[in-house]
């Protein structure tokens, strides 16, 4: 099993954090960023085709690393999800 969508969210905003020099928990309108900057559907697909380079057709299974559940929405959450399915079209558009 491949994870190739980060779902650590308080590693990702920790980042979001030091280059802000905020806190998004308190000022959220920068968590967007983790699915519009950091989690795109290009990086995901990048991570897949990595992957894919080094372990072939070996892989049976990919997605998101781990569960949603601390993620702070579920419109967030859902949208990483969309992110991924992206990433798998195009990885599979390109293979």
């Amino acid at each position: 099993r491949v994870g190739i969508a980060r779902t650590d969210i308080f590693g990702l905003t920790a980042v979001l954090n030091e280059k802000y020099n905020t806190n998004v928990w308190k000022e959220t309108d920068r968590l967007m960023e983790v699915v519009t900057h950091m989690e795109t559907p290009e990086v995901i697909a990048g991570r897949l085709t990595s992957t894919y380079g080094m372990f072939g057709d070996t892989i049976r299974y990919a997605g998101p690393d781990c569960g949603l559940g601390s993620w702070p929405s579920q419109g967030l959450a859902q949208k990483l999800l969309s992110n991924t399915a992206k990433g798998f079209e195009m990885f599979f558009k390109n293979l």
